[in-house]
């Protein structure tokens, strides 16, 4: 072996022998604890909690409204505080006053059809006694005598029809004026607690 490679061992053996000795000292520095040293001063201490919870409030309180819509102005926002009779919101009353609007003009409807079936059912039943008389008198033959007759029971059951008709349009009308009734002056909505 010739002197240069000689050199080029002692040279390896020591780098690794280096390297052996660093990592003892780094190992064992890790096991000792560190110190944070500082001055001794007087300091407020801030104590801190961290944990796992729930935050409630004492009181809640659940509000609904009366007639539903959509929010064109919301006065309040999360969390505030309101006292009874405070403006919280206003909904749209476009959609309130066409559909009071639809249902008077369908009970309109339904009246001029009421009518229109009552004058239909009277000349039924003039037909029909007509067609009685006759009948007796034997000038109309029964096939005839008994269409006057189903021709009034049918005036009668669409009169009846009409009048139902009337009812629940009547009722739909006065549900449409009970929803703007309930919309303040300014057209806001109040709030009830549920």
């Amino acid at each position: 072996m010739s002197k240069t490679w000689k050199i080029v061992l002692i040279a390896a053996g020591a780098v690794v022998a280096l390297l052996l000795v660093y990592a003892w000292v780094s190992a064992r520095d890790r096991r000792i604890p560190r110190v944070t040293t500082a001055r001794v001063e007087l300091e407020d201490m801030v104590s801190k909690v961290t944990a796992n919870g729930k935050i409630q409030a004492e009181k809640k309180v659940e509000l609904s409204a009366l007639v539903m819509g959509q929010i064109v102005n919301l006065a309040v926002r999360n969390g505030d505080a309101v006292k009874k009779s405070d403006f919280l919101l206003q909904i749209d009353r476009n959609r309130a006053v066409a559909e009071e609007a639809g249902s008077a003009a369908a009970l309109a409807g339904s009246l001029a059809a009421r009518d229109s079936a009552r004058a239909t059912l009277e000349q039924a039943r003039r037909d029909a006694d007509r067609a009685g008389r006759n009948y007796a008198a034997n000038i109309l033959p029964e096939a005839e005598h008994q269409r006057a007759k189903a021709t009034l029971e049918t005036a009668e059951a669409d009169f009846q029809v009409a009048e139902r008709r009337v009812e629940q349009n009547r009722a739909n009308l006065n549900a449409s004026r009970d929803t703007l009734s309930k919309r303040s002056p300014a057209g806001s909505l109040p709030a009830r607690r549920s």
